[in-house]
């Protein structure tokens, strides 16, 4: 049996898992932390296995919940104290522990300097590989940390490829920068509201869509003469085009509507919203603190900046305005080629691997 835990199960993590889980005739169980928010669709049918529901306090044992001690965990979620001890337990029976993490590399702060001790003190000493999303995550455990290249691998999280791929060419698309997330003072979206106000003085035929919700809206709203904008409903003035909330469903559409996503985080794990947009041809335009721009980023296809500089986000905008149609083709061909290196077919592939080299053998299906 292979268990794995996660924090609120996501649409992307289901189709991830359920590619894992059709390549093996042995049991995998899903053990999470339900989150209300994440609800998308039918996750138990995503994954094809059983999702079973806990706390993250929860006070009985792993056989008591999944049936049998089973013979790999995958941690996700080491926030949890009830998934750590479970895991513990694991590694007491002989068994296998592999930790999923969104964690990336952005600073050397003092802050980090102790979540790195904290790990490699506490954690390291029963883990047998880490399960990063990508380069910034190999940084910090191989770079940073100092374990061994041998015991980290990638490719944790990926977008769900039924609702994020490409779209059509990027001089096609309207002259449109587009935001998703919540409104909240790490995303930094008042800085980029303001970038963008300066931006369009300038070039008046380009429009900025936001959707997400979160505390900031009617000061996103007065951006756009709309000072009682609440999320709500749709308005529109000054280029801003605010949307507000978008299911999931329809957010792909979105995409490649657009020519540029925008995330100018001040602190931002990995970001499988990053994953979404370059999926869907667009380019980026990232702060330095976003995880994944160690994957996706690269000068055709970005801009970069400080997240605590307005001047920094308007010159990478101006960037992106003033790009010819040769450029925009070879950013849409970067963004959708490094969007490739990570799907749900990759996080199943990487996983088997590594499950098999700490020589645990994984029953294959004959059609998987």
């Amino acid at each position: 049996m292979i268990v794995i835990t996660w924090m609120g199960l996501t649409q992307y993590g289901a189709r991830c898992i359920g590619e894992f889980v059709k390549r093996t005739n042995d049991v995998v169980k899903i053990v999470q932390l339900p989150a209300s928010r994440f609800s998308q669709g039918n996750l138990a049918e995503l994954t094809g296995c059983e999702i079973i529901n806990a706390t993250s306090d929860d006070s009985r044992d792993l056989v008591e919940i999944v049936g049998d001690m089973p013979s790999v965990m995958v941690l996700a979620g080491w926030a949890a104290p009830a998934f750590v001890r479970w895991a513990k337990s694991v590694k007491k029976a002989g068994g296998k522990v592999i930790l999923g993490t969104d964690e990336a590399f952005t600073d050397k702060s003092i802050k980090q300097r102790l979540r790195k001790w904290r790990f490699l003190l506490q954690f390291n000493p029963w883990i047998d590989k880490v399960f990063v999303c990508g380069e910034g995550g190999r940084i910090q455990f191989v770079d940073f940390y100092g374990l061994p290249s041998a015991k980290v691998f990638k490719g944790c999280y990926a977008s769900d490829p039924t609702l994020f791929f490409n779209g059509p060419p990027l001089r096609e698309r309207a002259k449109r920068f587009i935001y998703v997330g919540r409104f909240d003072d790490n995303k930094n979206i008042l800085a980029i509201c303001e970038a963008f106000r300066r931006v369009h003085e300038r070039h008046g035929d380009w429009e900025f869509e936001i959707c997400g919700s979160g505390p900031l809206v009617g000061e996103i709203g007065r951006f756009a003469n709309a000072e009682e904008w609440s999320g709500k409903t749709p308005a529109v003035g000054n280029g801003f085009v605010l949307t507000g909330f978008v299911d999931n469903a329809m957010l792909g559409g979105k995409y490649r509507g657009a020519r540029c996503f925008i995330l100018g985080s001040h602190k931002e794990k990995w970001g499988v919203v990053v994953h979404e947009a370059a999926s869907s041809g667009c380019m980026l335009l990232l702060s330095q603190a976003v995880g994944s721009h160690y994957d996706f980023a690269r000068k055709e296809n970005s801009a970069l900046f400080d997240s605590r500089s307005v001047d920094q986000i308007e010159t990478g905008m101006e960037k992106i305005v003033t790009m010819t149609d040769s450029q925009l083709d070879m950013a849409q061909k970067t963004s959708v080629e490094l969007a490739a290196l990570f799907s749900p077919a990759v996080y199943a592939d990487n996983l088997t691997a590594n499950i098999q080299e700490l020589g645990i053998r994984i029953p294959v299906r004959q059609n998987g």
